[in-house]
């Protein structure tokens, strides 16, 4: 029985969501150089072949790394800067939060 396309693209973002994650805590703890595959994986509670599905790099991980984390700053930003109010905002400097 097949799974329905749907499911699956869920699977694969939430397995890429968990490996970013598991490689930001590892790339921060570590640093890029002192970080392994091994350590991705582990962190990410995920096994390497898992991992090389999504990334063939560890470099692919860092890169994507970049670019989620510089697209959810500027997304902030742009609501930091439209004043606009809300509870994500709490504890990052942004003069639109305000309890």
């Amino acid at each position: 029985m097949r799974r329905p396309r749907q499911q699956t693209t869920d699977r694969a973002s939430a397995s890429r969501e968990t490996i970013l994650d598991g490689a930001f805590q590892t790339f921060a703890k570590n640093g890029y150089r002192d970080t392994a595959m091994d350590d991705i994986a582990a962190a990410a509670e995920i096994s390497k072949g898992g991992i090389y599905f999504h990334f063939p790099t560890k470099e692919s991980i860092f890169r994507e790394l970049m670019r989620t984390t510089a697209a959810k700053l500027d997304s902030e930003g742009r609501v930091c800067r439209s004043g606009r109010k809300g509870p994500h905002l709490e504890g990052r400097g942004c003069p639109a939060y305000r309890p």
